[in-house]
């Protein structure tokens, strides 16, 4: 599920365009933000479970997250 207007194309945006990712619980999923340099809104996808959501950062952007919030 993506909410709001994603500048990216699809689910995927482009890396570059993307700062930062931040996941966080909502409504019994996890949510994958993706932001741009600015904080700005760049795209989302929703997930069953942290771990999914971990890989999914890391199948799009080479990233190896922990949960507690340090690579």
């Amino acid at each position: 599920m993506n909410l709001g207007s994603v500048r990216g194309t699809g689910t995927r945006p482009m890396a570059g365009m993307v700062h930062r990712l931040v996941i966080e619980p909502q409504l019994d999923n996890w949510v994958l933000y993706r932001l741009d340099e600015a904080g700005g809104f760049v795209g989302d996808t929703w997930h069953g479970t942290l771990e999914d959501a971990l890989g999914q950062a890391k199948k799009e952007f080479g990233v190896d997250l922990t949960p507690d919030g340090h690579e």
